[in-house]
């Protein structure tokens, strides 16, 4: 299955704007420290609100004085095959599903 990560550091870097700046510039939106979580975490990131996703391009909308995009901040990766991107794709991550095994027919008479 294909997943969906942030880019938000990566536009960060392209348009030479600081975590700290966005931050700054989002309040009393975005806290400084789920800026950076959010980038510390981008590969990681499972969910994000639709509100802080809303905050954030409208801030940098602001910053930046271009029409910022959803796409801008998010991309979908298509599914790998190999390396630590499969187990997390896969769901064979420690402690996740496994798929279930059907039991073996009964072969006693009643």
């Amino acid at each position: 299955m294909p997943l969906i990560r942030l880019t938000l550091n990566r536009y960060l870097q392209d348009h030479g704007i600081t975590p700290a700046a966005l931050a700054s510039a989002t309040a009393p939106g975005v806290s400084r420290n789920t800026v950076y979580r959010l980038l510390r975490q981008e590969e990681e990131i499972t969910r994000i609100d639709l509100p802080t996703l809303t905050v954030l391009i409208l801030t940098l909308r602001r910053l930046t004085g271009q029409q910022t995009e959803i796409s801008d901040l998010l991309s979908l990766i298509p599914e790998t095959t190999g390396g630590k991107g499969q187990n997390r794709v896969s769901g064979d991550r420690k402690g996740g599903r496994k798929p279930s095994t059907p039991a073996p027919p009964d072969d006693q008479e009643n």
